[in-house]
C-alpha cells in the first residue's frame, strides 16, 4: 500500500531506498545506475520474478502515491514536477541538492591557491628538471632542430600542459642540457660494454650534404641473456686524407674512447674501398665485405651497360617534364582518373642507390597509358618518350631488380 504523508521529512528518503516495496498493489524495484536523487521516491514495477517489466520503464511510478510519472530518454524534469504535490519530500529533496552544490562550491581555489598556480616553477625544483630533461630527450631522440624550443607553436603547447613550467633557452639546450644526457648514455653504455669480451664492429665512411667526410662506427655483441644487441658509438668528421693508416687509426681512437680494447673484436664489417681494406690489414681483424654494398655494387655494373644507360635517361627525362610543371602533373592526374590507375606521381633518380631506378622504372610502366596521353596533347615532348625497344629493355631489367627488393 501507499506510504504514509504523516512520515517526517528526515525520514522520508530512508524510507524510500528499499530495492523492492509494494506501492498501492504494484511492486516495484528501485532504479539501479542512476544519479538523481529524483529516482528516491519512484520505482519501475517488476513482475512476479522480480524483474522489470519492459513497457513500463519509461512510466516509474511515485512511491508515496502510486501516480505513474512519465519520463522520456532517462530526463527526470517530470520526476521533480510532481515532487511538488508533495511538499514534505520536495523539501527534502530541495535541501539534498542545495548542500551538494555548496559542498562543490567549496572546491573553488582559494587566493593563495591561486597565486601559486600562476607562479613559474623555479629552475632548480624537481618539477622544472623532469620537464627540461623530457624536452631534452625529445630534441635528441627525434634529431629535432634546437630552434624547436623557440617555436611559438612548441611554447603554446607546453604553456597548455603545464602553465608554470618555463623553457628554457635554446642555449640552455645545447650547453648544457643536451652534453649532460649524453655523459649519461655515454656512462650508461660504457658500462654496459664492460660486461661484453667479444664484440664486432661495422664501419663506414661517407660525406655529407655540405660535403663534408665523416666515419660512423658500430658496434654488436651478444649481451648476457643472448640478445643481439649493437651501439652506434660515434660518428666523427675525418679531414684527413683517407689513407688506410688515418682510417685505422681513426677506428682504434673511438674504441679506446668508449674503453674497448680492439684485441676484443672479432670481425669487422666494412665495404670494399682499397683504403678500408689497408686499413684492417694494419689492424690485423678479419674483415668482412658488406652484403648490401656487394650487392649494390654488382647491380650498378649491370646496369652500366649502353643500351640500359640509354633508356633509363629517357626515363628521368620523361619524369623531369611532369617534375617541372603543375599543368602536366594535373593532366597526368585527369587521364590517371580516366584510365583507371593508381593516381601516382613519378618517381627521381637517385644516382647513388639503385633502388631508386628500379623505382623510377616501375612507375613510367605503371603509368605508360596515362603519359603517353599526355604527351600527345603537347607533342613537344614526344622525343622525350621511351620507344617500344626501350620499354621492353625496361620491362625486362625490372623483371631482374624486382628479386634483389624483397
Amino acid at each position: 500500500m501507499a506510504l504514509s504523508s504523516s512520515c517526517s521529512s528526515s525520514s522520508s528518503a530512508r524510507s524510500f531506498v528499499n530495492e523492492i516495496e509494494m506501492v498501492s498493489g504494484m511492486t516495484l524495484a528501485k532504479k539501479k545506475k542512476t544519479k538523481s536523487k529524483a529516482w528516491i521516491y519512484f520505482g519501475l514495477r517488476v513482475d512476479e520474478n522480480g524483474q522489470v517489466i519492459e513497457a513500463n520503464q519509461d512510466h516509474p511510478v511515485c512511491r508515496k502515491c502510486g501516480a505513474a510519472v512519465r519520463v522520456k530518454d532517462g530526463n527526470t524534469s517530470n520526476l521533480f514536477q510532481h515532487l511538488r504535490d508533495h511538499a514534505d519530500l520536495f523539501a527534502t529533496i530541495s535541501t539534498e541538492c542545495h548542500s551538494g552544490t555548496r559542498e562543490r562550491t567549496k572546491t573553488q581555489l582559494t587566493l593563495e591557491s591561486s597565486i601559486v598556480r600562476a607562479t613559474k616553477y623555479p629552475r632548480g625544483s624537481p618539477q622544472a628538471k623532469e620537464l627540461t630533461c623530457a624536452i631534452t630527450y625529445f630534441l635528441a631522440k627525434d634529431a629535432m632542430p634546437l630552434y624547436t624550443v623557440e617555436k611559438q607553436g612548441f611554447q603554446h603547447m607546453i604553456s597548455k600542459l603545464d602553465s608554470r613550467y618555463e623553457i628554457p633557452s635554446r642555449k640552455v639546450f645545447s650547453s648544457q642540457e643536451i652534453p649532460a644526457l649524453y655523459l649519461r648514455v655515454r656512462n650508461d653504455i660504457i658500462e654496459q660494454l664492460k660486461q661484453v669480451k667479444y664484440y664486432a664492429i661495422m664501419t663506414d665512411l661517407w660525406t655529407s650534404g655540405s660535403c663534408e667526410p665523416y666515419i660512423t662506427l658500430t658496434v654488436h655483441y651478444i649481451d648476457g641473456e643472448w640478445s643481439l644487441e649493437l651501439k652506434c658509438l660515434d660518428t666523427v668528421a675525418l679531414f684527413a686524407n683517407h689513407t688506410g693508416d688515418n682510417i685505422a687509426d681513426c677506428v682504434t681512437d673511438v674504441l679506446s674512447n668508449w674503453e674497448l680494447d680492439i684485441k676484443n673484436a672479432v670481425a669487422a664489417t666494412t665495404d670494399s674501398g682499397a683504403n678500408v681494406i689497408a686499413a684492417f690489414r694494419t689492424l690485423d681483424l678479419l674483415r668482412i665485405s658488406c652484403f648490401g654494398h656487394t650487392l649494390d655494387l654488382a647491380v650498378k655494373k649491370g646496369l652500366s651497360s649502353p643500351m640500359i644507360q640509354r633508356a633509363l635517361a629517357r626515363c628521368c627525362s620523361i619524369a623531369n617534364v611532369f617534375h617541372r610543371s603543375w599543368k602536366k602533373m594535373r593532366d597526368l592526374k585527369e587521364k590517371q582518373q580516366l584510365l583507371g590507375l593508381p593516381e601516382h606521381k613519378l618517381k627521381n633518380n637517385v644516382s647513388t642507390r639503385w633502388r631508386s631506378v628500379y623505382k623510377i622504372i616501375d612507375r613510367v610502366i605503371e603509368q605508360q597509358q596515362a603519359i603517353s596521353a599526355v604527351i600527345a596533347e603537347d607533342r613537344k615532348y614526344l622525343y622525350e618518350m621511351p620507344t617500344d625497344d626501350e620499354l621492353n629493355v625496361l620491362e625486362k631489367v625490372l623483371e631482374v631488380l624486382k628479386m634483389f627488393t624483397i
